[in-house]
């Protein structure tokens, strides 16, 4: 059995009335069992805890919203504390909760009754003209593409300091193993088990079948080199972040030195979860 947990935010999709009602009814079953709450929108995580724990920290990010929320929230907040979803989405592949049964739930995870799902992010960095652009965090995935008229991109494949791989497609997916559910198993990928320590290389309609999706270990560095003379072109985070890129732009990308810790009950394993949400057929 895990600790009690003792400290939660609930942290609610902003202009979500819905999901901020439910959370208002959570946070007085949580009071009332002598809990320490706050309560915010995912737009003002680091303000509320600031008020509302004395030491500014928490046991839980109860997230109520769909997976975008969750995301959303992982990408920026996951080293702070575990999270926990109630879905208010249509899939809720990520959310552990049902607005329908969070009570019988809830009142086990916070006695202790729950797993820590340990999943990897990816770290990604644009090299431009030799410098480091930009740096942020990935939970699910980034996907590169060209903006506008839809036109090969030619791309450069390589471990760091390794053998390079040249190939052209619409577009490429980057993804963790938790994103293997998302973008990059319609576009063809396998799904991976969240736990495993690898990063996903998908192309989206490869030139000739040219590149056929990889799964490659997440211990090491990969660089991307984008060749495309005259493409506008995109790197886009997790659906949510967005970044121009130019020609000659080299994205390396890596694990991210901290896990996404997500709190799960013991009610179903990875293979019940994919059938519940019509990912696999089965009786």
């Amino acid at each position: 059995m895990n600790k009690q947990l003792e400290k939660i935010l609930l942290v609610v999709k902003a202009n979500d009335e819905k999901a901020l009602e439910t959370a208002k009814v959570i946070k007085k079953y949580l009071i009332a069992q002598n809990r320490e709450v706050g309560l915010c929108s995912h737009y003002s995580i680091e303000q509320e805890l600031e008020q509302a724990f004395s030491d500014k920290t928490c046991d839980l990010f109860l997230v109520l919203g769909g997976d975008g929320t969750f995301v959303s929230v992982a990408r920026r907040y996951h080293h702070m504390a575990p999270l926990l979803g109630l879905n208010f989405g249509r899939v809720g592949f990520l959310t552990e909760l049902s607005v329908l049964n969070w009570e019988q739930a809830l009142s086990k995870i916070i006695l202790g009754q729950y797993r820590i799902s340990e999943r990897s992010c990816l770290v990604y960095k644009i090299i431009r003209a030799g410098e480091a652009f930009l740096s942020a965090c990935a939970v699910n995935d980034i996907v590169l593409s060209r903006f506008g008229i839809s036109r090969l991109i030619e791309f450069n494949l390589r471990k760091e300091h390794g053998e390079d791989v040249t190939f052209r497609a619409d577009s490429l997916i980057v993804s963790t193993p938790t994103g293997s559910s998302a973008y990059a198993m319609s576009a063809g990928a396998s799904l991976v088990h969240p736990e495993l320590p690898a990063i996903l290389f998908t192309a989206v309609c490869p030139f000739l079948k040219s590149f056929h999706p990889l799964v490659l270990p997440d211990t090491q560095t990969y660089e991307i080199a984008l060749n495309s003379q005259d493409a506008e072109l995109l790197l886009t985070a997790d659906g949510q972040h967005i970044e121009n890129l130019q020609c000659g732009d080299i994205i390396q990308v890596a694990r991210h030195e901290q896990n996404v810790m997500i709190v799960e009950s013991f009610e179903e394993d990875y293979l019940s979860r994919l059938k519940k949400r019509n990912f696999l057929c089965g009786s």
